[in-house]
């Protein structure tokens, strides 16, 4: 996933730099996905319904 072509201006006028925030992207990408996953499976579990994953 890459930010679209004219978002970077947008971003830039923000005050933050695209490069910065495709690095922290690739940091923490696949921890966030895992905690998002768990998270989302605890909240499921709560429910008390019958899941099929």
């Amino acid at each position: 996933m890459s930010l679209r072509a004219g978002a970077d201006g947008d971003v830039a006028s923000a005050g933050l730099d695209p490069n910065d925030l495709r690095a922290e992207r690739e940091r923490y990408s696949a921890g966030m996905q895992e905690a998002s996953t768990k998270l989302f499976s605890e909240w499921l579990d709560g429910l008390g319904l019958q899941r099929s994953l």
